[in-house]
Parts: structure tokens; C-alpha cells; sequence
């Protein structure tokens, strides 16, 4: 990854912005859903292939679950996005997390939603198994008693969906 002034960095931004304006000549929304091991792109799955686990496991551990862009997102907002996006995930989650970032930034054209441990604790089906073992992982790495018990506690509730 190129630090953000260098100009192969300028020259990437602007060609994924020209990809993004491309996909809002038929779309208003552009809405991509981060699975444990794809990315939905508006209702469509983008599992196989190396590059899409890669995308979902860097956004995972940046703990985003959906990153909804609108049609008047600007060159600004793609290159802070990526900018932001690339920090270490410690710090994001230091600064509370991408959804707090963009706020303060005033990131009127990117939405993300963030995963949450608890709303995942209900969930069914393998999606929910692969998260919850990714995010025991993650709590455990980062030595975090607070998820790693919430995470236990609600292990039995959440392995009566697995088959």
C-alpha cells in the first residue's frame, strides 16, 4: 500500500472512483455486505477467489459487516475512505471504530455498519459460526475478557443452529 500522497496512490483513487461512477450510471446505492469469507456486492456473492476472502478478512478485522456508498460520493471520500480503511485496526478500534471516524469526518456519501458481537450471538446458520470463531479469535488475540466472556456465555444458545 502506497502512503496516501505518493502519486500511484492519487492515480489508484482516482481510477476506482472512475469504476465507482461507472456502477451508479444503472445504481443510486452501491451496498457491499462483508461475509467471514466473501463479499456480497448488492445482493450478489463474490466468494470465490482468493481476492474476495482477503477483502472480507481485512474488512472483518476492521470489524465492518456493510459499506454502503451513494452516487454523489466524491474523489475526497474515496481517497479519506481508503486512507481511513488502511490504518491498523488497532487504532481504528482505539478511535471507536470506522463508523465514529466518518462521522467526525462528516463522510456524507459512505455509510459502514459495524459488526457487533451480541447481534451476532443470535444469529443461525454457518455465516454465524464462521463469524463467531473469527471474532473469539480476534478477542482472544487481543486479550479481551469482556467479548471473549460474552462470547462463551452465548456459545450453547448459538451452537444449537449448527448442524
Amino acid at each position: 500500500m502506497y502512503f496516501h500522497e505518493h502519486p500511484r496512490f492519487e492515480q489508484s483513487v482516482t481510477e476506482l472512483k472512475n469504476k465507482i461512477d461507472e456502477v451508479f450510471k444503472d445504481s443510486l446505492e452501491l451496498i457491499i455486505g462483508i461475509g467471514p469469507r466473501y463479499l456480497l456486492v448488492d445482493g450478489t456473492p463474490w466468494e470465490k477467489g482468493r481476492l474476495y476472502e482477503e477483502l472480507s478478512d481485512f474488512f472483518h478485522r476492521r470489524m465492518l459487516r456493510e459499506i454502503a456508498l451513494t452516487k454523489e460520493i466524491s474523489l475526497q471520500e474515496v481517497k479519506t475512505f481508503i486512507t481511513d480503511v488502511s490504518a491498523p485496526s488497532k487504532n481504528i478500534l482505539r478511535e471507536g471504530g470506522l463508523g465514529i471516524v466518518f462521522q467526525k469526518k462528516e463522510m456524507k456519501h459512505i455509510a459502514v455498519k459495524e459488526l457487533n458481537c451480541l447481534e451476532l450471538l443470535t444469529g443461525e446458520g454457518e455465516h454465524y459460526k464462521d463469524i463467531w470463531v473469527y471474532l473469539l479469535r480476534e478477542a482472544s488475540e487481543r486479550r479481551n475478557q469482556g467479548e471473549i466472556r460474552a462470547l462463551v456465555e452465548n456459545f450453547s444458545q448459538l451452537s444449537k443452529s449448527f448442524k
